[in-house]
C-alpha cells in the first residue's frame, strides 16, 4: 500500500433515546489519533427517538461536518434494519466501523484497526475481511471494569473457524469493521431476511468468515458501557434461573435459524472465493444444521458428532441437550 494513500472509513451508528451518551460517544471517535491518511465520515442514522438524541446529534454536526445524520425519516427499523439501511450508504468505503451509541472508543482504535489491516491486505477486493478487537466491559460511566469481553465469554484465542462461528456469539458490532468487498456482501442479504437473523453484526461475521476471513486484535480498544437502558449489552449475572434458562434457549434456536439462512445464502450465491471443493466441504457442514428440522434422532446425532468440538465450552453441555430435545420449526 501506497504511504501516502489517503484511507475512507466510515462510523455507522443507530441512535435511538441515546441523548446521554452519544455526544460522548462520538467525541471518542472525532477525537482518534493516528499516523494514518485517513478521511472520517461518522453517519449515524435515529430510529425514532423520543428523546433529545436528534438535537445532539444536529449540535455536533453543526460543528463537525465529518458527523452526518443519514435517512433521517423517524422511521423505527429496530437496531438490525437499522444498520443495513446504513450500510446500504456505505458501500464505497476503504474500511466500515459498526459503533455503538453509548460505548467510548480508545483514542488509539483507528491506528490499531488500520495497522492491523494493511499488515493482513485487508483493502483487498480479493475477500471479505473484517477486524475486531477485544472490549473492556464497562461500568455507567464508561469506567473499565477490569474485566474483559473475552474473558466474560470465555473466547477461544484466535478461533475464527466458520464452524466455531455457527454455535458461538464472538463477532460483537461495537468492536467490528469491514471491508468495501464485505459491505458489499452484506448488501446482498435479503430484506425480508431481517426479522429471522438474531444480529447484523454476528450473521455477517459468520457469511464474512465463509468466504473471507475474521481477524482479532487482542487487546481492549473500546469501553463497552452497560447501563439500564442497553439494548444489546454484556448481560447481568443477576438475572433469575429461569430468565437465564429462557435466554438460553432463545439463543440456541437462534443460531440454529441463522445457520439454516447462512446455509440458503451461501448455496445461492455460489463458491465465489472459494474453490469448488472447498465450496462443497463448507456448505455439507452448514446443511447439516437442516437435520435439526427433523425429530429423527439419529440425523441429529449426525449433527451434534460434528458441531460438539465448536460448541461454546462453558456452556457445551446444555447446549447438547436442547439440540436433542428442541423442535426447530426455522423459516428460510
Amino acid at each position: 500500500m501506497e504511504s501516502d494513500k489517503t484511507y475512507n472509513l466510515a462510523v455507522i451508528m443507530s441512535s435511538y433515546n441515546g441523548e446521554k451518551y452519544i455526544e460522548e460517544q462520538i467525541e471518542s471517535i472525532l477525537n482518534q489519533k493516528t499516523d494514518y491518511n485517513v478521511s472520517l465520515k461518522v453517519l449515524v442514522r435515529d430510529d425514532g427517538s423520543t428523546d433529545n438524541t436528534i438535537k445532539v446529534i444536529n449540535s455536533i454536526s453543526t460543528k463537525d461536518k465529518r458527523v452526518m445524520l443519514v435517512d433521517n425519516q423517524g422511521k423505527n427499523l429496530g437496531v438490525k434494519g437499522s444498520f443495513f439501511s446504513l450500510l446500504k450508504n456505505v458501500d464505497d468505503y476503504d474500511m466500515v466501523f459498526f459503533s455503538d451509541q453509548d460505548d467510548v472508543w480508545a483514542p488509539e482504535k483507528i491506528d490499531s484497526f488500520m495497522s492491523t489491516a494493511l499488515e493482513k491486505d485487508f483493502f483487498s477486493k480479493a475477500k471479505p475481511m473484517g477486524i475486531y478487537s477485544d472490549a473492556w466491559i464497562a461500568d455507567a460511566q464508561a469506567k473499565p471494569t477490569a474485566e474483559k469481553m473475552s474473558t466474560k465469554y470465555s473466547w477461544m484465542k484466535d478461533d475464527n473457524r466458520y464452524q466455531f462461528l455457527t454455535f458461538n456469539y464472538r463477532i460483537v458490532g461495537a468492536t467490528y469493521a469491514i471491508n468495501k468487498t464485505a459491505v458489499r456482501l452484506a448488501n446482498e442479504i435479503p430484506t425480508d431476511w431481517i426479522p429471522l437473523i438474531n444480529m447484523h453484526d454476528s450473521f455477517i461475521g459468520l457469511l464474512i468468515s465463509i468466504y473471507g476471513e475474521n481477524i482479532i486484535i487482542n487487546r481492549p480498544l473500546i469501553y463497552y458501557r452497560q447501563h439500564g437502558n442497553n439494548l444489546v449489552g454484556a448481560g447481568a449475572n443477576n438475572k433469575g434461573l429461569v430468565k437465564k434458562y429462557n435466554q438460553a434457549v432463545m439463543s440456541i434456536r437462534q443460531l440454529v435459524s441463522d445457520n439454516i439462512l447462512v446455509a440458503d445464502f451461501v448455496e445461492k450465491r455460489g463458491p465465489w472465493t472459494l474453490d469448488r471443493e472447498e465450496y462443497k466441504r463448507r456448505r455439507k457442514f452448514l446443511n447439516r444444521y437442516l437435520l435439526l428440522k427433523t425429530r429423527d434422532i439419529a440425523d441429529r446425532r449426525n449433527l451434534v458428532r460434528n458441531i460438539k468440538p465448536f460448541l461454546w465450552s462453558r456452556h457445551r453441555l446444555f447446549s447438547l441437550i436442547m439440540l436433542y430435545t428442541l423442535s426447530f420449526d426455522v423459516e428460510g
